[in-house]
């Protein structure tokens, strides 16, 4: 399931959270952006994390 499909399923709704473990790619995130939802991203790569905040995320 792509992280697209996951918040369209769980029609996750303005102001909802979303958690994201291991931030891989950035799909599911850019999608709870655009829905309005607040996020939190849990990886042990750095670097994927500064990916997931450029991406939407927000703050960290």
């Amino acid at each position: 399931m792509t992280g697209y499909h996951a918040i369209g399923r769980g029609r996750v709704a303005p102001g909802e959270w979303v958690a994201v473990q291991g931030v891989g790619g950035v799909s599911a995130i850019q999608t709870a952006a655009a829905v309005g939802a607040q996020m939190i991203a849990v990886d042990i790569d750095e670097d994927q994390l500064a990916k997931a905040q450029e991406a939407g995320l927000g703050e960290m």
